[in-house]
């Protein structure tokens, strides 16, 4: 007798340890593949949206894309993917506690499942177009609040000098609340079915009891009865609720499930899947009756655009705001496609075939250069991997960009952080980091984009005495407002109402 209560004993130790591997088994497998399927997903949004053509991104807002990569990914995560694996689980777990209850006694069982079950799709449906909307404000804001962080952070200089903190803390706050209410809302009613059912189950279980005590009709049947509903009960409710619980998360999920999609549906662009024909660039770059406007019911930004631009010459552009410079610069780049026309490199019309063999011999210098929160040398050679910097060309670049006292006078060098977007250097030494970028990339044209308008006189005549010192066969593209700016080019064209009407040999 001994023998087998301990034997028995020794079953049930095992069962519960059994019991309790298995269920941390499947909580770490479910966490992994949740985890793992938005790391996925997360790269291919990443991917998709960076490869989309430059015209897809300058009509839509960032924050978007930041907004879906670093918010919605992660509700996806825990609020669709996570969820689905729990209703799969708890499903199997429910049918496998009702054939068992069924077995024992089928009336019990049909009346609890039924009961229970009723219950929820009564509260599915009288709370379906609140999650729905709560939801779409979940969407909503979430851009909203991402669109707040970068317009506030990204002019905290202007912020700071205005002293409009408190109206960006006061709007923050309002956005805020409102994605918090939504996503608070959409939890309490996830959670709240159980104790309303709670209680509702105890008082039936109670009735019923008192029904049996009452009629004097306690036997073996209705013992078995109580006691089969009791089990169900107990059993059944905290997985239906699971079951419920995640329904709600995924309902109230929707749209950020809807946004997440709508970025990984984005076309990739055929450019990136043809094969790279070579292009060369010895001789010239030539426009030939070139047309672009942006939309077919839009007035022409550029409209028969005749010029040639010899190979190693310096050519200045100018012309007032508006007049489609930058335009001319996105086209001449292939960022834009040109709505007629043709650009020739060397007698070689540029063709989706080999507009990114064009691009590599391209590199571009803005007003306002992006620098990273990285060191020197990582801004020098951005976008390389760290391990496959060129230290040696980094050098010699900089050497060329004239930043050989800046580097001489920082204690760690080319190692020293730049701070975000080089907040700990000056307007003159970014401009010149941004020069060394573009002679790292070995471009063949270099375009300066106003690239020295928001210089003082004397660090612009120093930024352009560096220009003009560079290697006589690069080719400089010079865009500017000060025709002083441009006194060394050879030829200077203006851009004026969609044309270029104006050509100037100095």
């Amino acid at each position: 007798h001994l023998f087998y209560k301990r034997n028995s004993l020794t079953k049930f130790c095992v069962a519960i340890l059994f019991s309790g591997a298995i269920r941390l088994l499947l909580a770490y497998k479910s966490t992994q593949i949740s985890f793992g399927i938005g790391a996925d997903l997360g790269a291919m949004v990443y991917q998709k949206s960076l490869y989309q053509p430059y015209s897809v991104h300058i009509s839509r807002n960032s924050s978007e894309i930041i907004s879906g990569i670093s918010m919605k990914i992660d509700g996806v995560m825990a609020q669709i993917l996570t969820p689905i694996i729990t209703i799969i689980t708890s499903s199997i777990l429910l049918i496998t506690i009702i054939i068992v209850v069924f077995l024992i006694q089928p009336n019990a069982a049909a009346s609890t499942f039924l009961g229970l079950g009723m219950i929820y799709i009564l509260v599915v449906y009288v709370t379906r177009e609140r999650i729905k909307k709560n939801s779409i404000n979940i969407s909503r804001t979430s851009n909203e609040v991402i669109t707040l962080l970068q317009e506030s952070l990204g002019a905290i200089r202007d912020v700071i000098i205005d002293g409009n903190q408190e109206n960006f803390c006061k709007e923050f706050k309002d956005v805020n609340a409102k994605l918090r209410s939504s996503q608070a809302n959409n939890q309490f009613i996830g959670i709240s079915p159980r104790y309303f059912i709670e209680a509702v189950s105890i008082t039936i279980f109670a009735i019923v009891s008192a029904f049996y005590i009452i009629a004097s009709n306690i036997n073996a049947f209705a013992l078995s009865t109580l006691a089969v509903i009791a089990f169900g009960m107990q059993r059944m409710l905290p997985i239906m609720q699971q079951i419920y619980n995640s329904w709600i998360s995924l309902k109230g999920s929707s749209t950020i499930f809807l946004d997440v999609l709508f970025l990984l549906n984005q076309p990739m662009p055929e450019v990136y899947f043809l094969n790279d024909d070579p292009i060369n660039f010895s001789k010239s770059i030539d426009f030939s009756e070139v047309f672009f406007r942006y939309e077919n019911d839009t007035p022409w930004v550029l409209k028969n655009i005749n010029l040639c631009i010899p190979k190693g010459s310096k050519i200045g552009i100018i012309g007032i705001s508006g007049s489609g410079k930058s335009t001319f610069l996105d086209v001449l780049m292939g960022l834009l496609s040109i709505s007629s026309g043709h650009i020739k490199i060397d007698g070689v019309i540029v063709t989706p075939k080999n507009i990114k063999s064009w691009q590599r011999r391209i590199a571009h210098v803005p007003q306002s250069i992006y620098l990273a929160d990285k060191t020197i040398a990582e801004n020098i050679a951005f976008g390389f991997p760290v391990d496959e910097i060129d230290y040696s060309r980094v050098r010699m670049v900089a050497t060329q960009a004239k930043l050989d006292s800046l580097i001489a006078s920082l204690e760690k060098g080319f190692d020293t952080r730049v701070g975000e977007r080089g907040s700990l250097l000056s307007g003159g030494q970014r401009q010149r980091i941004g020069l060394a970028r573009a002679l790292y990339k070995r471009a063949d044209l270099i375009i300066l984009d106003e690239a020295t308008s928001s210089l003082d006189d004397s660090t612009e005549n120093a930024i352009m005495e560096t220009i003009n010192s560079l290697d006589k066969n690069i080719t400089l593209l010079i865009v500017a407002h000060r025709t002083s700016t441009l006194t060394s080019c050879d030829i200077i064209y203006q851009i004026g109402d969609a044309e270029i009407n104006r050509c100037v040999k100095i």
